[in-house]
């Protein structure tokens, strides 16, 4: 995870010769800061792995720090040469980053069904359950 920020945090200081994003209403830049962060995300919920109870609670804390270390990094770009801060910046930052999340919290849920359905605990077998009313 924090060779992760550490990416992030180079590639957001090395200067950037102007002209070189491209721009219209969807510039490419987009989805590169929604791809560093979705990176971001997915590993920051790897690390977070915690038990059902309590889960929501810290992948919450977590999301309210990620975007405000996204914020933190678009206004660091104020000081680099050929950056500039951006508010959509920001947010494709914060779109990738709740996207990992989701997705990363939707696995886990889904993996611990699995894991319940293959320990048995899905309820009473097919085929009316387990009383014998002839005994």
């Amino acid at each position: 995870m924090l060779a992760w920020v550490f990416l992030i945090l180079l590639a957001t200081t090395v200067p950037f010769p102007s002209g070189l994003v491209e721009t219209g209403p969807f510039p490419a830049d987009k989805l590169v800061h929604f791809g560093m962060y979705a990176g971001l995300g997915w590993t920051v919920a790897g690390a977070l792995r915690t038990g059902e109870r309590g889960r929501a609670a810290v992948l919450a804390a977590a999301w309210c720090l990620g975007l405000l270390f996204a914020a933190g990094d678009e206004l660091h770009q104020h000081l680099i040469p050929g950056r500039d801060p951006a508010v959509g910046d920001w947010a494709a930052d914060a779109v990738g980053f709740t996207a990992a999340l989701v997705a990363s919290s939707l696995r886990a849920r889904a993996r611990a069904g699995v894991d319940a359905a293959e320990a048995g605990e899905g309820g009473a077998p097919p085929g009316g359950g387990g009383t014998d009313a002839g005994a």
